[in-house]
């Protein structure tokens, strides 16, 4: 029971992240990178490293979901930011 309890727990934090809007999703992730690497990442954001954790307050886990989401100003985002394609 606690394996299941672990992580229905994460779970929780991260399915809220589907249903908030794609521009909160997109301060969010900026916000958390920035407080990660600190501010010598204004210029550009660093491609954020995979940590193994899923949280809401993660910058990899923000950049999962907005790299799944499929609307206009994620891709815009993620194309100018880090380059990457429409389609993966």
């Amino acid at each position: 029971m606690d394996l299941i309890d672990k992580f229905s727990t994460t779970v929780r934090g991260v399915l809220p992240l589907f249903s908030t809007d794609t521009d909160s999703l997109i301060e969010r992730f900026k916000g958390t990178t920035l407080e990660a690497y600190g501010s010598s990442a204004k210029s550009r954001l660093p491609l954020p490293p995979t940590s193994g954790q899923w949280n809401g307050m993660e910058p990899n886990t923000l950049l999962r979901v907005l790299c799944y989401r499929n609307d206009e100003s994620a891709t815009r985002f993620l194309k100018k930011t880090y380059n990457l394609p429409k389609k993966l």
